[in-house]
């Protein structure tokens, strides 16, 4: 008995330090962005809004590469004037480490630094025990989703799927990326052998090309011509998405090869 009742502690103290599960309730907290702005996560979903948080750190491999696709969806998904809010939480670095980062891989949506803008403390509140981590809170305060693996893909699937729609900066009043459909021609879609990319007018200099299966693996890699193709007749049929980027934004489109 004496044992057993030893389990039952053990059990609770871990369910006490663990990280929030989906459907578990998270804690409030107020932090302050490397630009200055103020972030309350209650004030943000008590206003009906999702929010999405990037837990991140600047010497991640993996975090440096989703850079371009979370400012990416950033974008596509209102630039925090619609249904979502996006957040970016560093555990480790100051303000000034966090800039380097932004200036160095594009990063345009809110970042937090752990030393200087609160988010050592909800690391610590929220017991977060590695990273990137992408998770999704909803309005009732209740952490929905846990995106893995985190691709373009899988973050669509998972707002369609709470009823967040779509909703680019330029509807917003905000300037969209330069990257977009008006200067990037992709075809053909479904593609078999061949993918064609047209850029125009684009400083060609500053572009390259990644093109990633449905699990997040980059496959292949380039600069870009003005005009270039890609042999896709050895890969798998299913669904892979094309990022184009320069050193501002980037652009994804989703590639379906049969």
């Amino acid at each position: 008995m004496r044992n057993y009742i030893a389990l039952l502690l053990c059990l609770a103290m871990f369910k006490a330090i663990a990280q929030p599960a989906v459907n578990d309730t998270v804690n409030d907290f107020t932090i302050v962005d490397i630009h200055g702005q103020s972030h309350h996560l209650y004030s943000y979903l008590e206003e009906g809004k999702y929010v999405c948080i990037d837990f991140f750190g600047t010497t991640c491999d993996q975090c440096q590469e989703l850079v371009p696709v979370l400012s990416h969806v950033y974008q596509s998904y209102g630039c925090n004037q619609s249904q979502v809010v996006f957040l970016a939480i560093d555990l480790l670095h100051f303000d000034g480490e966090l800039e380097i980062f932004e200036e160095e891989y594009g990063g345009i949506y809110p970042m937090i630094s752990g030393k200087n803008g609160g988010g050592e403390q909800v690391y610590h509140d929220w017991q977060i025990q590695y990273w990137p981590q992408l998770v999704l809170i909803n309005p009732d305060k209740v952490l929905v989703s846990n995106m893995h693996p985190i691709n373009p893909i899988i973050i669509d699937s998972v707002f369609s799927s709470h009823q967040i729609l779509l909703d680019s900066c330029d509807a917003n009043g905000i300037e969209d990326h330069l990257l977009n459909q008006k200067n990037i021609a992709v075809s053909p879609n479904p593609a078999k052998d061949m993918l064609y990319i047209d850029l125009h007018k684009l400083p060609i200099s500053e572009i390259e090309y990644k093109l990633y299966n449905s699990r997040g693996n980059m496959l292949s890699k380039g600069c870009c011509e003005t005009h270039f193709s890609l042999d896709v007749s050895n890969y798998a049929t299913g669904l892979y998405v094309i990022e184009i980027s320069n050193n501002n934004s980037s652009y994804h489109q989703k590639i379906m090869i049969y």
